[in-house]
């Protein structure tokens, strides 16, 4: 990706989601962990991520309970997905901040090295 060129966030996360989830150590992770994640971009947009048999989806809206909640910037979001940002450095330099239960953020960190 270019400097300052403009993605489709939506298909974008889908699509490094679907690599990522090529990878039997990752399958391996999210194994019988079924999550609903609401993500709040910094500037506004807001995405599920639903984690339910050993897959994951994304889409576009928001929902009431989530099992955790992220509220992240766009860069910071592209840079996990890209590898060049772990998500220890997001969370230490408040980039990312994240609730839910420890044990759901310790599965989350280990997606996203």
């Amino acid at each position: 990706m270019g400097e300052g060129e403009e993605i489709d966030l939506l298909s974008y996360m889908q699509k490094k989601i679907d690599e990522g989830l090529q990878d039997p150590e990752t399958k391996k992770k999210i194994e019988g962990w079924n999550r609903i994640v609401q993500l709040t971009l910094k500037s506004g947009e807001k995405y599920i991520f639903e984690v339910k048999d050993g897959n994951i989806t994304v889409k576009e809206g928001e929902v009431e309970n989530p099992d955790m909640r992220i509220e992240i910037d766009r860069e910071t979001l592209i840079g996990l997905f890209e590898g060049t940002k772990s998500a220890a450095w997001a969370l230490i330099r408040r980039k990312m901040k994240v609730k839910g239960s420890l044990s759901d953020v310790l599965k989350l960190k280990q997606i996203f090295k």
